[in-house]
């Protein structure tokens, strides 16, 4: 098992994990929304102060101060737990069919992946983040 392979197991791993949390009707229908109304927002040229600041509370909202909870530490010993069952079964995978990537196509895979990932979501309104912005020329 060489490094490419270890890094695009770590990348399949996050995305897995991120699409399996995608077939929660639940989460899907918190980004749908949340994307609509940024969209909203994005049409109207010239927005008051307090319309921006409305944007900006729903691209980045606020989250109520840390307090740590049993019930917070389970979860994220769940969490832990799933995203490790994962890469091993990736891992295992890899391993049982002998696939070796190198260390090159593993660069071209995880540069490329998003942005594919991207416009399959972003045909649904589930991306969480546009990558478009990076290729508009002004």
């Amino acid at each position: 098992m060489n490094f490419g392979s270890i890094i695009i197991i770590t990348f399949m791993t996050y995305y897995t994990v991120y699409l399996l949390r995608l077939f929660r009707k639940k989460n899907r229908e918190q980004i749908r929304r949340v994307n609509l109304k940024l969209a909203e927002c994005r049409q109207k040229p010239i927005k008051s102060l307090e319309e921006q600041k409305d944007f900006l509370d729903i691209k980045f909202p606020k989250r109520e101060k840390f307090t740590f909870t049993w019930n917070w530490f389970f979860a994220l010993c769940l969490n832990m737990l799933f995203y490790i069952i994962v890469f091993y079964i990736y891992f295992y995978i890899f391993t049982a069919f002998e696939i070796s990537i190198p260390f090159w196509l593993m660069l071209v895979i995880v540069f490329l992946f998003p942005f594919i990932m991207n416009y399959i979501l972003n045909r649904y309104h589930l991306e969480k983040e546009s990558l478009h912005h990076l290729f508009k020329m002004k």
